[in-house]
């Protein structure tokens, strides 16, 4: 069964850090940092992090006054797994989701903003950079296309020319594997 505790005071510094440095928008917001024991699951692949808005009854009922607050929610199974460098990669990430909106009236209302790009790696490889968000993704990434490490990863490649599993995902398979009770690389099953 998953519970929930409260993020450690190292969690809640190294996030303060990246507040700092690139989300000062946030200043003045409540933010709530809590753990899960284990990492929620979502069409196969490993939830890391999941970004919240409380808002309306809710927040209400969390003595808030209704006032809307932001929740970083985070895997103790899954930070494990991940190195430092990838976990302001990923409190980075989660910070993004949260946003705040000015109305006509001044008045500053949050909210969860998307990601900026959804796309199918096969139609990547089919179609290339088809539309502009695509383009926009991949300068800012600037990665080269073949092979280049990038802080550690390894881009491996399938005989059908396939990226294959970058160390983190091999780590959170094992954190999914474990938690199904099946044998992991390592560990007895």
């Amino acid at each position: 069964m998953t519970t929930y505790h409260a993020a450690t005071e190292a969690v809640l510094k190294l996030i303060q850090k990246v507040q700092r440095e690139h989300h000062m928008e946030l200043d003045g917001w409540k933010l709530e940092v809590v753990f899960r024991t284990e990492a929620a699951r979502t069409k196969g692949k490993t939830v890391l992090g999941k970004a919240r808005l409380v808002s309306g009854l809710n927040s209400y009922l969390a003595r808030e006054g209704g006032n809307a607050f932001f929740v970083l929610e985070l895997a103790d199974d899954a930070w494990d797994a991940l190195r430092e460098s990838q976990r302001e990669a990923l409190i980075d990430h989660e910070l993004c989701h949260f946003q705040i909106k000015t109305t006509e009236d001044g008045d500053e209302i949050p909210y969860l903003a998307p990601h900026d790009l959804e796309e199918f790696n096969d139609i990547v490889r089919r179609r290339g950079l088809w539309k502009p968000d695509l383009v926009a993704f991949a300068e800012a990434a600037q990665l080269p296309l073949f092979g280049k490490a990038l802080d550690g990863w390894k881009i491996e490649r399938s005989s059908n020319g396939d990226p294959g599993d970058r160390p983190i995902d091999k780590d959170l398979q094992g954190v999914a594997a474990g938690r199904r009770g099946e044998a992991t690389e390592g560990a007895p099953a």
